[in-house]
């Protein structure tokens, strides 16, 4: 699980990507020719909704700890960000 701040850093990262290698999402995304997500549940890895998704305590540690030089990396990028002003 990503932040939603380090998933739009991602998205941001491929389309420059796509931009400059010239091709679209679709190419990098390495989605299908009709560019739709599968139906049905087991082939879209969809989360049951009768499934408990809360994490536990230690859970989100082990989260944030594996994540832990990815949070230092927008933050410093956040932090630059507000220092030039394009907060």
């Amino acid at each position: 699980m990503r932040s939603t701040r380090a998933r739009r850093i991602e998205i941001a990262a491929r389309r420059y990507l796509a931009k400059a290698l010239g091709k679209t999402p679709v190419h990098i995304l390495h989605i299908g020719k009709t560019g739709g997500t599968p139906i049905d549940p087991v082939e879209a890895h969809r989360t049951p909704d009768d499934m408990d998704t809360r994490l536990t305590p230690a859970a989100r540690a082990n989260i944030l700890n594996w994540y832990a030089d990815d949070y230092a990396l927008v933050m410093a990028i956040d932090a630059l960000r507000q220092k030039r002003g394009r907060a």
